[in-house]
């Protein structure tokens, strides 16, 4: 009897793990960063905002200490936010279709981009993701927000890919405002593609 008992429930264990472990665990209010963010940066007439699976991940690894901080100062930032964005975007995780933005939203999985963009010429690639993606202008890929310890600000990583020669990427500071929403502070331009 308690064989069985044991047998279903690494069954259900098995089942479940992948949605419970495979996705990142989002909070309140890194959705309503990631929401403030989206809805900023809606200027394309295309109806539809491609999410990358993946986060970003911590792409800083190549900037030495000293440049990271320059980049917090020009972020108007302290150090103790880059410091938490580090250790959250420490490895990529994994974005889902269940997050409520507020906006049109898809999800393009690490599986068709790698489809997608297997050939080495750029402009065929692109072409491919054109014809597959028609309601979209480039898809964006987020890190993980990184947050003082009030939680009163924080630092987001957005990338943002539309082309063999074109995309950013870029650090946006927001802050908190007086009736608690999320609010872009200010941003600087990490690279750009042209």
């Amino acid at each position: 009897m308690n064989r069985s008992r044991i047998i279903v429930f690494l069954v259900i264990s098995n089942l479940l793990a992948p949605d419970v472990f495979g996705e990142m665990i989002f909070q309140k209010e890194e959705v309503a960063i990631y929401r403030e963010i989206l809805h900023q940066g809606r200027g394309s007439t295309r109806s539809q905002v491609l999410i990358h699976e993946e986060s970003t991940g911590n792409t800083l690894h190549t900037l030495g200490h000293a440049e990271q901080i320059k980049l917090m100062e020009e972020l108007n930032s302290q150090e103790e936010i880059l410091n938490d964005w580090k250790e959250k975007n420490s490895r990529r995780q994994i974005i889902t279709e269940s997050l409520d933005l507020s906006i049109n939203y898809k999800v393009l999985t690490k599986k068709d981009f790698n489809l997608i963009f297997k050939d080495k010429d750029l402009n065929a690639t692109w072409d491919t993701f054109s014809k597959r993606y028609k309601n979209t202008d480039g898809f964006i890929r987020l890190s993980k927000p990184g947050f003082d310890a009030q939680r009163e600000k924080s630092i987001v990583l957005v990338e943002y890919h539309c082309g063999p020669n074109c995309g950013t990427g870029r650090f946006l500071g927001l802050k908190k405002d007086s009736s608690g929403n999320w609010v872009m502070e200010n941003s600087t331009l990490i690279w750009m593609a042209y």
